[in-house]
């Protein structure tokens, strides 16, 4: 009993082995097949359902499904909402998984596992396979998942399969392409874009057996009837005109093949089709869009009164289409009168200039041509600029009024002094020892006046009082300098030159340079302009300075005075100094010698002269001869 129940699984997988073996050169049709796989699929990976989903168009739904488990109908809807999560990812790395949040019967965790296949169709853009399995246990998941890529190849078999069958066994497919290309032939030997349109449309409705076929090309935004088979006027404003136009724009709203009753289970808008069908009580109507550079250009329909057109008749006249079209549009855009093509030939420009391919590339190019044509009509204020200076012509050297020696200094280099304060002081004690000798000596010789004078002896009288006289101007000059010795400043300003710590208790002799004071007030700006840019700005012009102290403070300046000699810079050759007026208020940070950039207003200049003058004047000067 034992051995039974062992061997009975065994067998089982044998079965299940050669069945998905056999299914590669399985001789019956999609529907048959696809059920004896999902059956196998589920037995092999224990799977209580198993769907198989195709994509067409971005959208996902399910071919087939089975159930081993009658269970799982009822969480049909969630099984598959759950899938739909998982099947981008699974088409990127072959199987995707995700927990399911419903309770199954001998499944401890359940999850939904989505297997990537190929199923080798030309209808589906992609597929996969849906499963339930269990992932409580590991190593069994993963023998499941690997189980179900090991057959995921199985569809790729039995479609390659069929389509050789296909075509070694029926001579179908050879007539077909035949009238294939004797319809191509036949069209390439037209010159005229109406007459091309009337022989495809009859070439087509003879060879496949259509009670009529219709063709319409783009004019502007809309399909406009050309052709009818069998009928070489028609009126274009009829109502049967409008109905077959209305075919038209539902095939080319969608940009696919429109056929009622539908061909497969592929789900597309086709209720104008359905109420032309019931109308006029034909068997089947095929509208089909032609397409020229990934664009509708025509459409063609295809009324079927007894019969239906097969899959592969359809596709046989996409081919006779799509070889022709070409022909066709150069015929269509040479028929036209030549304001019309000049149109036409610009409205195409048009559309390729402003579709969404390429659409970085235009936005750049679109942003290039307006700044280009700005450049070109726009004008900016053109400016020049040069390297500028502070200072001022109100500058005081104070010297030594006599000899001596320095014996106190109350100011520092950079120090603001008003008019009158003491700067520094001479040591004077020698110049009073002085004024007490002459001042003796002016008593004495006062003295020997009046003796003289009591005596009567005149001549001597007077040359004592030659000597009091002396004596009385070494007094008085012994005073001035007394009163020198301590030095004043002649004005407000700051002291720009003069070092404290040498200074004091240093001799001096008369003349010397103690000091250097200047007045702030009476600063201005020198600009050096190179020789390049001096013609672009006159006297009286407006400027700009800006200080390196302060970079973001911006005062007026004004163009007083041009020195008319060049004088040579290491850095920008030939320059010319421009002595500028401060227009703004005197700053109290302002020192003689501080540096800085100055711009002069030139005048409105073309964007693209100012540019490029620079390189166009380089061109100009290396190339003249």
């Amino acid at each position: 009993m034992v051995e039974t129940n062992q061997k009975g699984p065994q067998e089982n997988g044998r079965a299940i082995l050669e069945n998905l073996k056999s299914l590669r050169f399985h001789e019956g049709d999609e529907t048959e097949f696809w059920e004896i796989l999902l059956s196998d699929v589920s037995v092999l990976c224990k799977s209580p359902a198993v769907f198989f989903m195709t994509k067409r168009s971005n959208d996902w739904r399910v071919r087939q499904e089975f159930y081993s488990n009658e269970a799982m109908t009822s969480d049909k809807e969630s099984f598959f909402a759950a899938a739909l999560n998982l099947v981008e990812r699974a088409c990127q790395n072959g199987f995707a998984y995700e927990r399911l949040d419903m309770a199954l019967p001998r499944i401890s965790l359940p999850v939904a596992l989505v297997i990537k296949i190929d199923a080798g169709n030309t209808h589906d853009d992609e597929a996969a396979l849906l499963l339930v399995a269990d992932r409580e246990n590991a190593r069994q998941f993963n023998d499941v998942v690997v189980r179900a890529q090991l057959i995921s190849d199985i569809p790729l078999h039995y479609y390659i399969r069929k389509q050789q069958s296909n075509v070694e066994g029926s001579d179908a497919a050879n007539p077909l392409l035949v009238n294939a290309l004797e319809v191509a032939g036949r069209i390439m030997d037209k010159e005229k874009f109406l007459l091309s349109c009337m022989t495809l449309v009859n070439e087509i409705a003879s060879r496949f057996n259509c009670s009529q076929v219709s063709m319409g090309w783009k004019k502007g935004s809309y399909i406009r009837m050309v052709a009818i088979s069998n009928l070489e006027d028609f009126k274009e404003h009829s109502e049967e005109v409008h109905t077959l136009e209305g075919l038209f724009e539902e095939a080319y709203e969608q940009n696919e093949t429109v056929a009622c009753p539908e061909i497969d289970n592929h789900f597309i808008v086709d209720r104008t089709h359905q109420n032309y069908l019931r109308k006029l009580s034909l068997h089947q109507v095929v509208t089909i869009p032609v397409f020229l550079n990934g664009t509708i250009v025509a459409v063609v329909t295809c009324e079927k009164q007894d019969s239906s057109l097969t899959a592969t008749e359809i596709d046989t006249i996409k081919l006779i289409l799509n070889q022709i079209v070409p022909w066709m549009n150069v015929l269509y855009f040479n028929d036209r009168w030549v304001g019309s093509r000049v149109v036409l030939r610009c409205r195409e420009t048009l559309d390729s200039l402003l579709g969404v391919e390429h659409s970085l590339l235009k936005a750049m190019a679109i942003v290039i041509s307006m700044v280009f044509l700005y450049s070109i009509i726009g004008v900016w204020d053109y400016k020049v600029e040069g390297s500028a200076v502070l200072k001022t012509d109100a500058v005081r050297y104070i010297s030594a009024p006599y000899d001596g020696l320095i014996s106190d200094v109350k100011v520092h280099e950079g120090d603001r002094v008003a008019k009158g304060n003491l700067l520094l002081k001479l040591d004077t004690q020698e110049l009073v020892l002085k004024e007490t000798q002459e001042s003796a000596k002016k008593v004495s010789y006062a003295r020997e006046v009046e003796k003289h004078r009591a005596n009567e002896t005149f001549a001597d009288m007077q040359i004592a009082q030659s000597k009091f006289n002396e004596a009385q101007a070494g007094l008085d000059k012994v005073r001035y300098y007394i009163e020198q010795a301590g030095i004043k400043a002649p004005f407000d300003g700051i002291v720009v030159e003069g070092d404290k710590r040498k200074l004091l208790g240093s001799p001096v002799s008369k003349g010397d340079i103690l000091l250097k004071i200047a007045k702030v007030d009476a600063m201005y700006a020198s600009v050096k302009v190179s020789e390049r840019d001096i013609d672009q700005i006159t006297q009286g012009a407006k400027g700009h300075l800006i200080l390196l102290s302060k970079p973001n403070d911006t005062f007026d300046i004004t163009f007083d005075k041009l020195i008319p000699m060049a004088e040579v810079d290491q850095r920008e050759g030939n320059v010319f100094v421009i002595k500028t007026i401060i227009d703004d208020e005197p700053q109290s940070w302002w020192r003689p010698g501080m540096s800085g950039i100055a711009k002069f207003n030139a005048g409105e200049r073309k964007i693209i002269w100012i540019l490029t003058h620079r390189f166009t004047e380089f061109i100009r000067m290396y190339f003249w001869w």
